[in-house]
């Protein structure tokens, strides 16, 4: 364990702080203060560690930090699947609780120092401490139920700097990490089984099969370069401009907030990267170390990284920082095919994204023709038509808000992207409106209405009904007919099972059962812990009351079923993609849902016409076009037999069929059975789609 006080150990030294830690332990404690000390700087540098993420301090917060450290009950409930307290039994709380004492923690005592010995200056509480008070302060939080804590702003400053570093040359004491930089050759355990827990119950279990572990190992195998010290740059480059460059208006504000909220994400990585060894520069200087992930499959059966990787970062950043491993050989030139290109070591990745993604997937599954060709076009691209609509709409009706310059305009374009794609997966409008308001650098004025007053939201929402009604009869009303349904289907599940259907990628049992869960407050000492119970808070009299049950959270699910339904269509779509690039001999391979990236040369043994080998980037665009007629279907042409749909790799069948299923007997039957119709009859004739990519 952490050693406070040991110079040894290359522990913090707590003098700065002048922090006493025999006021810290527990009366039978009987080492001089060294546990106390221990527990005040897992404490502090949890308070950091919401600062940097601009999280919020609560009790069990520093409950979750201390007992991970002195409690053995409650690493076993972390073991069984509870990721924090909110997910245990009252019984770990007050166990655990028990075990802290004994272990000579005093939680009590931490909280009265960290945060209860606070002062209100200028709206904030700043702890009069003289240490901890140019660390930190706490800002109240917004909202019903946080008078126990508060959202932790860290004062920038050489104090500050210095906490840092002692808590990170600690020899014993790791900081838990947002994600691990994990290096080509270090070993690393494999995950668990993935699910939710309520009161250390599982569910929303996520179940792979044999086909997702490859794909998996697919995943995982690739090793690619990390550019440390580009990395590194960058990072402090931003933090110094956000550092001297302060907001002058709300929308400055905000924008520095998402800037802010990005940086802090990949803290832990700055702080992994710091003095790293097995370092190596490629042929332009560049330091770079090789790193690996681990990866999972999610509740809506997409493909994640584990550690850090660039799934995590902006697609602006992920050249500067990645690279593929070492390649070298001819490419053709995209400008003149007859003339071939050396490439060197330092080579980036190219990358191929499906253009509209979601309404591609989602047309075709639905059958309508027009829609997909439409959302494939290249020329307007789906958004850009979209828009135009959308402005011929307010040329007639004037739904926008001033400020906007026409239907180039690119906040407008960014506008109906956001609202499109956010509505087809089934969100709440007023939530989509107001979360685009907050943003007017990216998305301009937005509608003509004041979202955030009484009635803005309904009038917003018109608006959008009015675009809708523009759109062509074709396709728009089946579009609304799906997300309806699929609400009908979340509403209407079974009350404990949830939902329950088959993966089309490897025939795996998929469950969603979101649990209904309420706040619920253990008495622990002098105050109280939050449970978040399985059950409902029901009024009895003037009060309410906890009403333990195992329940599906029916309004939770059927706000899932749309977009979970569209991302593992759009896994399964990956998983293909993959597997063909696999097949094809490469190695070098990163997804990012709808996006791919190999490296430009690769070395397989495919050639086009004149005998020259095919770039990553053509194998890329031809994977991407070849594996429609597998996904429609199922049935896989890669070998000289083509294997049929089974049990182990069923395809979309399994889908179709549980759609008309589960509304076999309500208003959208014939709905549901016309949809499977229509794909029947599209893989009899072999019309098989050419999603396109960008």
């Amino acid at each position: 364990m952490l050693a406070a006080e040991s110079s040894r150990t290359g522990s913090p030294d707590l003098t700065w702080s002048r922090a006493d830690p025999l006021s810290l332990r527990v009366p039978r404690e009987n080492d001089a203060g060294r546990v106390a000390g221990q527990a005040f700087v897992v404490a502090l540098d949890t308070i950091i560690s919401l600062g940097d993420r601009g999280k919020r301090l609560t009790r069990n917060t520093l409950f979750d930090a201390l007992a991970r450290y002195w409690s053995i009950r409650y690493r076993r409930a972390r073991l069984r699947g509870a990721r924090i307290s909110y997910d245990m039994q009252r019984s770990t709380f007050r166990q655990a609780s028990r075990e802290l004492l004994m272990a000579g923690v005093n939680e009590e005592a931490l909280w009265d120092l960290l945060v209860s010995q606070v002062e209100v200056v200028a709206k904030q509480r700043v702890s009069p401490h003289p240490g901890l008070a140019q660390l930190y302060t706490l800002r109240r939080a917004s909202g019903r139920g946080h008078a126990g804590g508060g959202i932790v702003e860290l004062r920038d400053g050489p104090l500050l700097d210095e906490v840092r570093y002692a808590i990170l040359r600690d020899v014993q004491y790791r900081r838990p990490l947002h994600w691990r930089l994990l290096l080509a050759d270090d070993p690393a355990p494999p995950l668990p089984t993935r699910h939710k827990t309520c009161q250390e119950r599982p569910y929303d279990e996520v179940q792979t099969g044999a086909r997702s572990r490859e794909v998996i190992a697919i995943l995982e195998a690739p090793r690619i370069r990390f550019h440390v010290e580009q990395f590194r740059e960058d990072f402090e480059m931003i933090e110094e401009f956000l550092a001297t460059h302060l907001p002058q208006t709300s929308h400055q504000r905000y924008g520095r907030k998402a800037v802010q909220s990005t940086l802090n994400g990949f803290r832990s990585v700055y702080e992994q990267a710091a003095g790293i060894g097995g370092v190596q520069r490629d042929a332009d200087g560049r330091a770079y170390v090789r790193i690996r992930s681990r990866f999972f499959v999610a509740l809506n059966r997409r493909f994640h990284a584990h550690d850090f990787w660039p799934e995590h970062v902006p697609s602006e950043l992920r050249e500067r920082w990645f690279s593929p491993d070492d390649v070298s050989g001819l490419i053709v030139d995209d400008r003149d095919p007859d003339r071939l290109i050396e490439v060197g070591a330092t080579q980036p990745f190219v990358e191929r994204d499906m253009a509209s993604s979601q309404t591609q997937l989602q047309a075709a599954f639905l059958g309508l023709d027009a829609l997909e060709a439409l959302a494939g076009s290249k020329d307007p691209k789906f958004k850009v038509w979209l828009t135009r609509q959308l402005w011929a709409l307010h040329e007639r009706d004037d739904v926008l808000a001033p400020g906007y310059a026409g239907p180039s305009d690119k906040r407008l374009i960014e506008f109906m992207k956001a609202i499109w794609t956010r509505w087809n997966y089934g969100g709440k409008f007023g939530r989509i409106v107001q979360d685009l308001a907050d943003d007017r650098e990216t998305y301009g004025p937005g509608w003509n209405s004041n979202v955030f007053k009484t009635g803005g939201v309904q009038r917003a929402e018109q608006f959008w009904r009015a675009f809708l009604a523009t759109l062509p009869s074709e396709w728009a009303p089946a579009l609304t007919t799906f997300l309806d349904a699929c609400q009908y289907i979340g509403r209407h599940a079974h009350p404990k099972r949830g939902l329950v259907l088959t993966a089309p990628l490897e025939g795996a049992r998929v469950q969603w059962n979101p649990i209904r869960r309420a706040p619920l407050m253990v008495p622990i000492g002098r105050h109280h812990l939050e449970l978040r119970a399985c059950g409902v808070l029901a009024k009895v009299g003037k009060q309410k009351k906890f009403i333990p049950r195992w329940r599906v959270n029916l309004g939770e699910l059927s706000n899932r079923v749309a977009p979970c339904l569209v991302h593992m269509m759009d896994a399964y779509f990956n998983s293909l993609v993959l597997e063909y690039l696999k097949r094809a001999g490469i190695d070098q391979i990163y997804a990012v849902h709808d996006g791919w990236f190999v490296p430009d040369y690769v070395e397989t043994d495919l050639y086009d016409d004149d005998g020259v080998r095919l770039s990553g980037k053509q194998i890329l665009a031809h994977a991407i076009e070849d594996v429609g007629a597998e996904w429609l279907s199922g049935v896989d042409t890669a070998y000289s037999t083509p294997r049929p749909p089974d049990a182990t790799r069923p395809g979309l069948v399994v889908v179709y069929d549980w759609f008309v299923k589960a509304l076999t007997g309500t208003e959208y039957e014939g709905f549901a059975v016309e949809v499977r119709d229509r794909w029947r009859r599209r893989v009899a004739e072999k019309r098989w789609p050419h999603f396109t990519a960008s």
